[in-house]
C-alpha cells in the first residue's frame, strides 16, 4: 500500500512538472516558476521536514528510485531548455539548478525564514545571476 500511494506522488509530480513545462515562459525566469510552481499550496512551510521522510522511502525501493532518476532527467531537461539554446549546456545547467533548488529548499528549511517558496525562488534568481544566464 506505501508503493502505490508513493507511485501515486510521482504520478502527481510528473503531470505537475509537465504541465509547468508547458505552460512556463522559455526563459531563465520561466525555469524558476517551473519550479517554484511545484512547491505544495499546502502548508508544506510548516511540515517541510514530513516530505523528507517520503524520500526515505522513495530511496529504499528500486522501483520508486527510477521514478525519482526519470524524474530528474525530465526536470533537467525542462530547466535547461530555458537556461541555454547549446544541448549539452542545457544538461549541464538543468543538472546544476535542480541541485540548486533542492538545496536552497533544505537550507531555507533549517533557516525557516520567510516563506519557503518565495526565498527560494531569489537563491534561484541569484544562482542564475551568478551563472551569467540572467537574461529573460
Amino acid at each position: 500500500m506505501l508503493r502505490a500511494a508513493l507511485e501515486r506522488a510521482w504520478d502527481l509530480l510528473d503531470a505537475a512538472t509537465a504541465r509547468e513545462d508547458e505552460q512556463q515562459p522559455v526563459t531563465p525566469e520561466g525555469a524558476v516558476h517551473l519550479v517554484t510552481a511545484l512547491w505544495p499550496a499546502t502548508d508544506i512551510d510548516e511540515n517541510y521536514a514530513e516530505g523528507l521522510l517520503l524520500l526515505y522511502e522513495d530511496m529504499r525501493d528500486p522501483v520508486l528510485r527510477h521514478r525519482g532518476v526519470a524524474w530528474r532527467a525530465a526536470l533537467t531537461s525542462a530547466l535547461g531548455r530555458r537556461l541555454s539554446d547549446d544541448p549539452a549546456e542545457q544538461m549541464r545547467l538543468g543538472r546544476l539548478m535542480a541541485s540548486q533548488w533542492q538545496g536552497a529548499q533544505i537550507w531555507w528549511a533549517f533557516e525557516r525564514q520567510g516563506v519557503g517558496r518565495d526565498v527560494v525562488a531569489d537563491e534561484l534568481r541569484t544562482w542564475l545571476k551568478a551563472m551569467g544566464v540572467d537574461k529573460a
